[in-house]
């Protein structure tokens, strides 16, 4: 939510509904990117169906819940790898 696209983001959550949902969500994924994604519980917790959380979280993400899941794992690898304190394999297990 740093980068520009999440400055749009934010810009875009004040204007809509959907987009406030969809703006839990994400801070949902990046709490706990460890977690399994099941977009039933997503859904009912911002009371969207799953075929909406998927076409308004990419419409607002550019991804799907699935790819920025991915993405912040990946994000939280390259941060541990970077941070001198886990190797390669152990960055990679553990997310």
């Amino acid at each position: 939510m740093q980068d520009e696209q999440g400055q749009s983001m934010k810009q875009f959550c004040v204007a809509g509904s959907h987009a406030e949902r969809i703006a839990d969500v994400v801070k949902w994924i990046e709490r706990d990117f460890n977690e399994p994604l099941q977009i039933s519980k997503l859904s009912a917790a911002v009371n969207m169906s799953p075929s909406s959380l998927h076409h308004h979280f990419k419409e607002i993400t550019a991804m799907s819940p699935l790819q920025f899941q991915k993405q912040v794992r990946l994000q939280e690898a390259r941060r541990l790898l970077l941070s001198g304190d886990t190797e390669a394999a152990d960055a990679g297990f553990g997310l």
